[in-house]
């Protein structure tokens, strides 16, 4: 059992002691952590103790101590292999020995280094124990489990075969429904029950001493720091995180010693893949992918394991492809075959090639195709990608029996290379023009076509049909029916293009030809004319556009064929927007195969076109919107598409988004990715043909023509000079137009900022210049020869189960959606949900981004890893770990490509600048708390060169790529501004918020719910620096603009109560009053009265309506009985939430929590935590499913709480937002409200209560009563006698009589106080007085007592 400090006067003697592991949690998120274990002989009566320290400083208390008396071991048995279950315990590590100590009341997992070690401590612990047992004693072992008083064996067979996810061994472990056990089972023996853990599931593995150098220059080093890990195993480690970015990966050796050291040996070791060259273990691609594909996760850990194992399969996948690409690509001008790789036989796809198991063939004979033909192939391989990626989710949640390809596309150079793992499928598959088809067989027959409506025979046997239902339901597809033939009728419910082959060997199903399954996006034009392109707005126009529906500017739906205009089959609906729409459409819409009559065509057709206008006419507004009140805040140009295409909406669509949005920096954004596709388009054709040319002429060395051909072009577009005004008009605004439908003007194309269009082209184009701020953008050659480093592959690949991400953004939040049901033939899965914590969704983000990068890509230079490690970084700030904020926003640094002007790296260093302020005042710290809430002295001697530095070098990276007035830069200054705040330098901090305050009126208007809480803060600010007339000021601009744009309730109230501070401060009572009730109405309404902001305003509320009578001894008015009462009925409530809401841990018994946004930097995009994100509008549910992933508008790093504890407290355990402004409400902490104020809280409502007391009977007894207690005479109800005229009195009785009150009557007096309410007891004390009850007046003295005194006097309890 858990034991308490040892009083015994027994000598202690230590019997050993040294460093072993000690597991917490369960599951996939098991953790490991080092401690120091010492074993000491105590009494004879309390046995020996083994102690758990953190260090081996044994002067601190021991984190565990644990009676060994009547504790048992468990010593666990090791196996070689995976366990047969997600979540279960694997013993594979060899050396290790782990074992279990049982005690009373719990059971730790421990496990020593080495066998040898292992050993030395089970013979230290076992003559320790009252009854030891022997090894073979297997029957009393099972028999005496409850005594836990003797050593247990326990025989646990592994899991047999490779995927550890499908297992079907003799042997292997299933959870139960009971949270009290794991059942083993086997054949051999018959089923027992192990108890399991009872530990709090942990995520983070403890590092030892590292040093990492800063950005300012120094060196920094911590005793030890946590890193997330994913199933046992840490995501990075220290090595790695030290060496991000260096490209070099850390051996196997060192990780595996990492491993060896820091980790347990019952943890589940996922499927590596070590060599990208060659399949893993001589398996093919296929097979592995299939295999991980095909289970079917047993419950939600084992649902997020197999993501991670797709994810891991994936990009070892695409990091081998790649390679294979790039040589295709450099060697296409090369007469001859490829060296080293045997060309397909029989091949119609000019350049295919089969290599390990993976075909890679160009998607089109970009010899002979034309253009038009070139852009539907990469539409058409494009389309196929993302159909297989939302199949393999709607497969996964319908527990469907069907397979998909692993495939991944690369565009290098302007050719794009398709890459997919061999299926064996014997036809070509997929061709839709002459040049390529989707799928190209190379290998013997091994499948066998039981789906093909377009082949003769036709094809469609009813078990693929009855799969392919279940895909199209979670799709939303529709079914329709399709005529073949004459007479028959096959009712289909994805596309009738859609084929199925079947793999009898291996049980497999493959769904191809997938790449027309959306509907095509069209609306007929109408009879009069089509709605006119978007075009570049002005500033004058762009205060219309908010006026002017987009309904008026869509045209009304009419059926297609009744117009010479039809569809663009590479026109399709995405499939977020469709999963979402309201009602099913059909993949066949627009075309002869949607449906057997004109009638059912027809109708197909128009719901098609509704879904089309609906997109255009709502979901688009909406999704601008999100946009506009920055609820979604893509980083630039680039993440703007991504956030589009996450929220349903087409790139094409750019357009649109540009002419609706009202905000600046947005319409810059979309025209800036607009221009910079549309360049690509010309760039990568004109590119392409050059490279044709040069085989055409057995060119053999093109890489110097081929760099000067693409500085040319690069410095067409972003120099200045006729040329480039030229090429403008008559290529790129026409490539703008035909793609996006949007005029743009050369005066609006100059003055795009020319950095981020050059950033953007890069990235689009695949051409890497060096990074510098040295380009002379004013010239006409901006892009010199000499800056250009080289071309880089664009890839595309499936995302895995990205969608479980979106069940896991925080604590309380659940895995519902990723939960697979099984099919009919199968067994029985759990649907059910799995809470995570905020550290378990962190680690399993980071897990994913990491494991899809390939086993060479951990370590390389990426934007995509400089922002994941940037928002655990923010998520290690918002839970009050500054020391692990630091080391990980520092290795987000340095894994930026761009470490000096990326976009990312500004993201970095912000939150760089967040953890060096945190540590420097402890969040939750006293001092901390006095600084955030205006009452800091500004003392202190801090070192901010530092963090100054970050700030400079993050502020230049601003200025290079957007401009100095660009809301990037807020998100420095806010940052910058919260460290002055926690250190209680309120001046610096005004400086800095005063800056962001001047980009929020520049770029979103003042009348912007963003610039009102910049106003708001700026009030509080000024409250802070005791300047009462400016923050009225500021705080009545703020409340006024925020009810003409009618923002959010939670805003408004939050400035009503700011504003009643600061009347308060200027002495004006009546107005501080006025505006704490309003405040106080307001939080009631909106957020119930049991909200931590409820109880603040009316503990506000109640403070000023005493306030004016504090020294008040007169008469009671009216007007004083009414704020009296009042001020009881504020008071209960904030009695009645302490007494029922438990404090937080590690709040020091304080409700109200420590990680508090006074300084306006500490804060989320949206809190779950009950404080409302400033955004008037929140995310609506059609947005939020789908938009989870590692972008910087991240859902899992917006919303999240650490505890339900926390929540109903107010305290945020939050993320900040990643990009742009990051001040929001609240702008100030909540009060601290320990539950020690329970007593100060009964007194004032007893006494205000007995104040207002109006019966003269009843006063007169108070009177007596008083009378008695200032004598010192306790006065029991029978000295009490009732006069006939009403009065009473008190007989003569000396004060040694009766010198306390009975302790049982005060107890139970204040529990009667506590299990009501104050009022309402006295209300019934005096009720029962009336009543001639005996024992009312006794209580009534004692309530007195309470109210009137520092103590009860009460006597010592017998």
């Amino acid at each position: 059992m858990l034991a308490g400090t040892n009083t015994s006067t027994h000598r202690e003697t230590t019997l050993r002691q040294g460093w072993m592991l000690k597991k917490a949690g369960s599951g996939i998120f098991a953790q490991w952590k080092l401690k120091y274990f010492v074993l000491v002989s105590a009494s004879p009566q309390t046995g020996a103790i083994l102690r758990v320290f953190e260090q081996c400083d044994q002067s601190r208390s021991a984190k565990y101590t644990i009676e060994l008396k009547d504790a048992a071991i468990e010593i666990m048995a090791q196996v070689k292999d995976k366990p047969s279950a997600a979540g279960a315990a694997g013993f594979g590590k060899k050396g290790f020995c782990p074992f279990i100590v049982y005690a009373k009341q719990r059971k730790f997992y421990f496990a020593a280094q080495t066998k040898i070690d292992g050993e030395n401590w089970i013979n230290a612990l076992r003559p320790q124990l009252s009854q030891p047992k022997t090894a073979g004693n297997q029957t009393a072992q099972k028999n005496n489990l409850a005594s836990r008083s003797h050593v247990m064996f326990a025989k646990i067979q592994p899991a047999s075969g490779k995927n550890a996810l499908n297992s079907k061994s003799e042997a292997h472990i299933v959870r139960s429904k009971s949270r009290g056990s794991i059942h083993v089972k086997s054949d051999e023996d018959e089923p027992h029950v192990r108890p399991i853990p009872d530990d709090a599931v942990s995520v983070i593995s403890s590092v030892g001493s590292l040093l990492i150098d800063g950005e300012d220059g120094r060196s920094s080093s911590a005793a030890s720091f946590e890193t997330l890990s994913f199933c046992s195993e840490p995501v990075l480690t220290p090595q790695e995180l030290l060496s991000m970015g260096s490209g070099a990966p850390v051996t196997t050796a060192n990780r595996d010693d990492y491993t060896r050291r820091r980790k347990a040996p019952m943890h589940i070791q996922l499927e590596r893949t070590t060599n990208t060259a060659a399949p893993h273990n001589g398996e093919k691609w296929n097979d592995r992918y299939q295999k991980v594909l095909s289970a079917r996760p047993p419950n939600a850990d084992a649902a997020l394991q197999k993501d991670i194992q797709l994810l891991e399969i994936i990009g070892a996948f695409e990091e081998a492809a790649v390679q294979h690409a790039i040589r295709m690509v450099d060697e296409h001008h090369l007469q001859g075959p490829v060296s080293k790789v045997s060309k397909a036989p029989d091949s119609s796809a000019p350049g295919a090639l089969f290599v390990d198991g993976m075909i890679l063939h160009f998607a089109c004979d970009y010899d002979a195709a034309t253009a038009d033909e070139v852009d539907a192939a990469m539409s058409r391989t494009s389309s196929e990608l993302r159909s297989i990626d939302c199949v393999n989710r709607a497969v996964h949640d319908a527990g469907a029996d069907v397979n998909t390809t692993l495939m991944v596309l690369i565009d290098y150079k302007g050719f794009r290379v398709v890459a997919y793992a061999d299926m064996g499928i014997d036809e070509r598959v997929g061709f839709s023009d002459r040049f390529s088809p989707l799928y190209l067989n190379v290998s013997l027959c091994q499948t066998t076509a039981i789906y093909d409506l377009k082949s003769s025979p036709v094809k469609c046997e009813e078990s693929a049909l009855s799969r392919l239902s279940l895909v199209a339901k979670e799709l939303n597809l529709k079914t329709h029916g399709v005529q073949i033939g004459q007479d028959r009728r096959v009712n289909v419910h994805m596309g009738a293009s859609v084929q199925m082959h079947s793999d009898a060997e291996h049980r497999r199903n493959y769904a191809v030809n997938l790449f027309e399954i959306m509907p095509m996006d069209f609306i007929p034009p109408t009879e009069s004319a089509a709605s006119s392109p978007a075009r570049s707005p002005t500033r004058q126009d762009s205060k219309l556009m908010h006026s002017t529906s987009a309904r008026a500017m869509a045209p009304s739906p009419r059926i297609y064929d009744q117009f010479k205009p039809s569809p663009n089959k590479a026109q399709r609906l995405r499939p977020e927007f469709i999963r979402h729409y309201s009602s099913p459409v059909s993949s066949d819409a627009f075309t002869g195969a949607s449906g057997c009559g004109r009638k059912e065509r027809d109708l197909n057709d128009a719901e098609a076109v509704r879904a089309s206008q609906y997109l255009r006419e709502t979901w688009i507004l909406e999704v601008v919107k999100l946009f506009d009140e920055l609820d979604v805040r893509p980083l630039d140009s680039m993440y703007i598409a991504q956030e589009l295409h996450k929220l349903g909406v087409n790139v094409r669509y750019l357009g649109l988004v540009a002419q609706l949005s009202h905000i600046p920096y947005i319409r810059d954004m979309a025209c800036i990715e607009m221009v910079a596709r549309a360049f690509k388009s010309i760039f990568v054709s004109r590119l392409r043909s050059l490279m044709i040319h040069f085989r055409s002429v057995g060119a053999t060395q093109i890489d110097e023509e081929t760099k000067s051909f693409s500085c040319n072009m690069f410095s067409i577009v972003l120099g200045v000079g006729e040329k480039s005004n030229k090429f403008f008009e008559e290529k790129l605004s026409v490539e703008i137009h035909a793609k996006f439908d949007y005029e743009m003007d050369l005066k609006h194309f100059l003055v795009l900022h020319r950095p981020g269009l050059f950033a953007a082209m890069q990235a689009q184009c695949g051409v890497v210049f060096e990074e510098t701020t040295e380009y002379d953008f004013q010239s006409a050659q901006p892009c010199v020869r000499g800056r250009l480093v080289g071309f880089v592959a664009r890839r595309k690949r499936p995302t895995g189960l990205s969608h479980l991400l979106s069940g896991v953004r925080g604590s309380g939040a659940t895995v519902a959606d990723g939960m697979a049901s099984q099919p009919a033939t199968g067994g029985t899965a759990t649907r059910g949900p799995v809470t995570l914590g905020i550290d378990e969704c962190a680690g399993y983000a980071l897990a994913r981004h990491f494991r899809g990068m390939g086993p060479r890509g951990k370590l390389q230079r990426s934007e995509t890893t400089g922002m994941a490690l940037s928002m655990v970084a923010g998520h290690y700030s918002a839970t009050g770990r500054p020391e692990e904020a630091r080391r990980y926003a520092t290795a987000a640094v340095n894994a930026c490509v761009s470490r000096c002007t990326g976009p990312v790296s500004v993201v970095a260093r912000a939150q760089l600048i967040e953890a060096m302020g945190g540590l420097l005042v402890p969040a939750g710290s006293e001092r901390y708390m006095a600084n955030v809430s205006g009452m800091g002295d500004g003392h202190g001697n801090f070192d901010f060169s530092g963090i100054l530095r970050v700030y400079q070098l993050g502020v230049a990276a601003v200025k290079w790529n957007w401009g100095l007035s660009h809301p990037m830069g807020m998100a420095l200054h806010d940052r910058l501004s919260g460290v002055y705040v926690c250190c209680g330098k309120y001046e610096e901090a005004v400086k800095f918020h005063e800056k962001s305050l001047e980009i929020a009126l520049a770029s979103f208007g003042k009348n912007h719910v963003v610039t009102v809480g910049y106003l708001a803060k700026a009030g509080v600010l000024s409250i802070f620096l005791r300047n009462t007339e400016e923050s009225v000021g500021r705080l009545a601009e703020a409340l006024q603009v925020a009810k003409s744009i009618s923002a959010p309730t939670t805003l408004v109230a939050q400035i009503y109560g700011h504003l009643a501070t600061a009347l308060d401060m200027r002495g004006d009572c009546g107005g501080a009053l006025e505006n704490a009730q309003k405040a106080r109405k307001m939080w009631e309404k909106s957020k119930g009265q049991m909200d931590p902001r409820s109880v603040a305003a009316n503990l506000q509320t109640a403070t000023l309506l005493l306030k004016p009578y504090e020294s008040y001894r007169g008469v009671l008015t009216p007007a004083i009985r009414s704020a009296y009462r009042e001020a009881i009925n504020c008071f209960e409530k904030v009695f009645r939430f302490l007494k029922n809401n438990a404090p937080p841990p590690g709040t020091g018994g304080s409700i109200g929590g420590p990680r508090s946004s006074g300084a306006s930097m500490m804060s989320s995009r949206v809190s779950v935590a009950s404080l409302d994100s400033y955004v008037s509008a929140a995310r609506p549910s059609w947005a939020m499913a789908d938009t989870l992933s590692l972008s910087p508008s991240s859902a899992w790093t917006s919303s999240a709480s650490s505890s339900a504890a926390a929540a109903a407290a107010g305290v945020r355990h939050v993320a900040a937002p990643m990009i742009g402004p990051a001040v929001q409400p609240p702008f100030a902490p909540l009060p601290q409200l320990p539950k020690s104020i329970l007593h100060k809280l009964t007194k004032k409502i007893v006494t205000l209560k007995l104040a207002l007391v109006e019966s003269p009977h009843h006063r007169d007894v108070i009177r007596s009563l008083r009378s008695a207690r200032e004598e010192g005479i306790c006065v029991p109800q029978k000295l009490l006698q009732r006069s006939g005229g009403g009065g009473s009195g008190v007989s003569n009785v000396e004060s040694s009589e009766v010198t306390s009150f009975d302790p049982v009557l005060a107890r139970e007096v204040v529990v009667k106080m506590a299990a009501v309410s104050p009022s309402i007891y006295l209300d019934g004390v005096l009720a029962r007085i009336d009543d001639d009850d005996g024992s009312a007046i006794d209580e009534l003295a004692v309530a007195i007592q309470l109210a009137e005194s520092e103590s009860l006097g009460l006597t010592a309890a017998s």
